[in-house]
């Protein structure tokens, strides 16, 4: 039977509508040393499954099956001898399979090519696996010697103009003859499918992570690869008003990073899917800006309180590609380590309370975007925070000759050196010498 396979539609099967055989319908041990067909790639397989490595191929020009084929070698299903009785080969020992990529073409010598010819002999061409395409969308198969062979020929099929097709003949490896009452199970030996190769579909999921002077995306291979493997993903940038292809090579790894961004500029990407056949349509597109951490402040100055300091600052010249959400303010009291002061949302300036009178503290500021806190202020600012100092104490007097000499107990300065004191007399009509 024929099974044909298209992307766009559920399978159909089409019967073998001719069928012929000639003396005793074939013999195994075929001495192949010459190739023919229009096929661009032909891959033969050991067995009735196209997995793994081809026991050898052909692309183009190249003829490794020429030269691999030894025939009565028993080293390969269309090498081995006629089977014989009490051989000890199964069936699977002589089943093989020819997978053939094919690009129909009904106005090419009425509409008859040669798809796939293995043939022995540069004359008559004594034994051949001859697979032509036959006008009205047919194939045909010729299996055997120029006397023992089987003819096999399709019903009429969906086969388009220029259309490019993976066409794949099994045979089981079972025994043929001619026996009028086994032909059709001689014939069921054989089978055939089709299917017709297109683009695939369109990489989904595509995301993006912003980094320094790059983006890195990542995406979901397509549902459905158009009947021929992905061979790599083609990764565009849209920037400066249009799009360019990002080189990565070539590789089938559903992520990539493209470098060479500019940060603070807004790229657009997307990927497409590459097979034999082309380009799938582009994935939907998603955007990101490349950035990396700001950098640090400056003009940092802080002004002492009553157990608080006022500190203010200037942004950054460089903020990293990226606007500038916040800034963390840090304090190191007394020597006793950097930590945690206080937030902002974005204001210049702040005020870190809850500190004591008379130590002296350091402050540093970093400045922080999407990316994350950058570089903190290159120079730091000390300060002592205080307030007035407290009351004199003890104060007590001794009479003179117009005059009265003051002593008293110095105050606590809280935090802040006292540079004086001031005497009130009253009446108001006298001198204070210190």
């Amino acid at each position: 039977m024929l099974a044909i396979a298209s992307q766009a539609a559920a399978s159909s099967h089409l019967e073998i509508v001719g069928e012929s055989h000639k003396g005793n319908g074939t013999a195994q041990d075929f001495e192949i040393d010459g190739y023919d067909g229009d096929a661009t790639k032909v891959s033969v397989y050991e067995g009735t499954s196209a997995s793994g490595t081809p026991y050898c191929s052909v692309n183009g020009s190249e003829t490794e099956c020429d030269s691999t084929f030894d025939p009565g070698s028993g080293t390969f299903p269309l090498d081995r001898p006629a089977r014989t009785d009490d051989d000890g080969l199964t069936d699977a020992d002589y089943a093989w399979t020819i997978v053939a990529t094919y690009t129909w073409a009904t106005g090419i010598g009425g509409g008859t090519r040669t798809i796939v010819d293995f043939r022995e002999g540069t004359g008559g061409y004594d034994e051949r696996i001859k697979l032509t395409q036959r006008p009205s969308g047919q194939l045909r198969l010729q299996y055997g010697e120029n006397n023992n062979y089987y003819l096999m020929l399709t019903t009429n099929a969906w086969f388009t103009d220029g259309q490019q097709y993976e066409i794949t003949v099994t045979y089981d490896g079972g025994t043929t003859g001619t026996d009028p009452a086994n032909l059709d199970a001689y014939y069921d030996r054989f089978s055939f499918s089709a299917v017709q190769l297109t683009v695939s579909s369109a990489p989904t999921g595509l995301s993006a992570t912003a980094g320094d002077s790059q983006v890195a995306l990542s995406w979901t291979a397509p549902t459905a690869d158009g009947g021929s493997p992905i061979t790599d993903y083609v990764v565009e940038v849209y920037g400066d008003g249009s799009w360019s292809t990002f080189s990565d090579g070539t590789s089938t790894t559903t992520s990539t990073t493209v470098t060479a961004l500019t940060n603070g500029t807004e790229y657009t990407f997307r990927v497409s899917a590459r097979n034999s056949i082309g380009d799938s349509s582009p994935s939907g597109n998603v955007t990101e800006t490349p950035a990396t951490t700001p950098g640090a402040p400056t003009e940092l100055s802080a002004t002492g309180g009553d157990g608080q300091v006022a500190l203010s600052w200037t942004a950054p010249p460089d903020n990293g590609g990226s606007t500038i959400t916040g800034y963390t303010v840090e304090k190191n009291c007394a020597n006793s380590g950097w930590s945690l002061a206080t937030t902002t949302s974005g204001s210049t300036s702040a005020t870190v309370t809850s500190l004591t009178n008379g130590v002296s503290c350091d402050f540093r500021i970093s400045a922080t975007n999407s990316a994350g806190s950058g570089d903190t202020v290159s120079t730091t600012a000390t300060t002592t925070p205080s307030t007035t100092p407290g009351e004199p104490t003890g104060l007590s007097g001794t009479s003179g000759d117009g005059q009265v000499e003051l002593s008293w107990t110095a105050p606590a300065d809280n935090g802040s050196s006292i540079t004086g004191y001031t005497v009130t007399v009253s009446p108001p009509d006298g001198t204070c010498t210190p």
